[in-house]
């Protein structure tokens, strides 16, 4: 049996010996054997979906080399899963940071990491969902500079 399905069904559980788990004082917990079957590990779909992005390394090694169909490769790949997850924003690491002072935008100040190197939101605008509304003050700057231009 899934030993990760049933310390997630059976939260007493605290050892798992074969297929018969024991609680803290030693008794055994009767397993439903159906419910750790139909289990899903939560996890499992963040690890797919990460694994389908590529890696940042490969798009900032084709900048410093100037490999053009390189840079060019990582934008089809970024592309491919936009087409498949059409919702997805792309943002750097440092735009998922939290807004501190709640003032609604991610300023350098606020930034848990400071990568990449770029703001990943203004370079990849043209492959934004329809409606993006940038997490950074740079994006938002950019954006509305963008509007105003019109």
């Amino acid at each position: 049996m899934n030993d990760n399905a049933i310390r997630a069904i059976h939260t007493n559980v605290v050892t798992i010996i074969g297929d018969t788990a024991y609680d803290n004082s030693g008794d055994e917990v009767t397993i439903d054997e159906a419910q750790v079957n139909a289990w899903v590990d939560p996890n499992a779909y963040k690890e797919q979906r990460a694994e389908e992005y590529p890696l940042m390394a490969d798009y900032l090694d084709g900048i410093v080399k100037g490999n053009d169909a390189q840079v060019q490769k990582y934008i089809d790949d970024c592309l491919a899963v936009k087409a498949k997850y059409p919702k997805a924003k792309i943002v750097g690491h440092r735009d998922l940071s939290p807004d501190k002072n709640d003032d609604g935008e991610i300023t350098s100040d606020e930034w848990l990491k400071s990568c990449p190197c770029f703001n990943a939101e203004i370079e990849y605008m043209d492959l934004q969902p329809k409606n993006f509304k940038p997490l950074s003050k740079a994006g938002k700057d950019y954006l509305n500079k963008k509007v105003d231009a019109k």
